[in-house]
């Protein structure tokens, strides 16, 4: 793990994203990638807390509101948009 993995966690997965948001864990920022993609960046607070969720949402054994899945959901495919209106131009 090298020191950037150590205090972020980076993914290219919207439903992971917006499952840690349910989960009450904060995207950092969106960060993007040679390959025209966005990476959603989230801080890690050193307990462990984020690894033991990403292996739950994997294995299937989280349950979210589903208002609250959609709703943040569509802000995370709102603020990628925006992003990539940004970068293109």
């Amino acid at each position: 793990m090298n020191k950037e993995e150590k205090y972020y966690l980076k993914t290219s997965e919207i439903s992971l994203a917006a499952t840690l948001i349910c989960y009450g864990f904060s995207l950092d920022h969106l960060d993007p990638t040679e390959s025209n993609r966005l990476l959603f960046v989230f801080k890690r607070n050193g307990n462990g807390d984020l690894d033991i969720l990403i292996q739950a949402f994997w294995a299937d054994t989280l349950t979210v509101s589903p208002k609250k899945y959609f709703y943040i959901l569509k802000e995370l495919k709102a603020r990628v948009f925006a992003e990539r209106r940004i970068y293109s131009e």
